[in-house]
C-alpha cells in the first residue's frame, strides 16, 4: 500500500526537440499549472506527433477552419495562460480556467505556495535563454491550411476509413 499523498506533481518540459516549461501541482479537488513559456502553444510543432498522429491534422485542419467549439480551441491557441488552476470535480476536462479568480484565491495560493515548495525541493533552476531560444520554431500553426489539408489526405486513405452505413 502507497502512503497518502495530499498532493501530486508533474513537469513537461523537453519533447523531442520540442522545448516547453510547464508545472503543475494537483490535489484531490484541484490542479493549479504554471506555465514558464506562455507564449508557446500546447500544440507545437513536433515531428514524431505530426508523423504518427493521425487526428492532429485532423485537428489542424478543423482549427484553421474556424471549425471548432471554444473548448477544443482552447487546446489550438498559439499561446497559453500564465497560471491555470481547475476545479476537478465540476471542470473535470480542464475547461475553465478559474485561476486569478478571488472566489479561488485560497486554494489557487495553496496550490502556488506548494509547487514553489517542490521546486525548491527538486532545485528547479527555472527556464535559460538557452532552452527557450533551442529545438524547433515554436510558432503555431505549423503548417498552412492546405499543407494540413494535403496531410490529412495522406492519413485518410491510410486509417480514416469512412464508417459503414446503418442497415435498419
Amino acid at each position: 500500500s502507497l502512503p497518502h499523498r495530499t498532493y501530486i506533481h508533474a513537469a513537461r518540459d523537453k519533447m523531442d526537440d520540442t522545448h516547453d516549461s510547464m508545472w503543475a501541482v494537483r490535489s484531490q479537488t484541484h490542479k493549479y499549472i504554471l506555465n514558464l513559456m506562455p507564449e508557446r502553444a500546447y500544440c507545437q510543432l513536433n515531428k514524431y506527433k505530426e508523423r504518427s498522429y493521425p487526428v492532429l491534422a485532423l485537428l489542424n485542419v478543423m482549427n484553421l477552419k474556424g471549425e471548432l467549439n471554444p473548448a477544443q480551441s482552447l487546446f489550438m491557441a498559439s499561446t497559453k495562460p500564465k497560471v491555470e488552476l481547475y476545479d476537478l470535480r465540476n471542470d473535470p476536462y480542464e475547461i475553465h480556467n478559474l485561476a486569478g479568480d478571488s472566489a479561488h484565491a485560497e486554494i489557487e495560493a495553496e496550490l502556488r505556495a506548494e509547487l514553489d515548495r517542490w521546486r525548491a525541493q527538486i532545485l528547479d533552476q527555472g527556464v535559460s535563454e538557452e532552452f527557450r531560444s533551442g529545438g524547433w520554431p515554436a510558432d503555431y500553426p505549423t503548417r498552412t491550411l492546405a499543407e494540413w489539408e494535403a496531410h490529412l489526405k495522406q492519413w485518410q486513405a491510410k486509417v480514416m476509413r469512412p464508417l459503414p452505413e446503418k442497415k435498419d
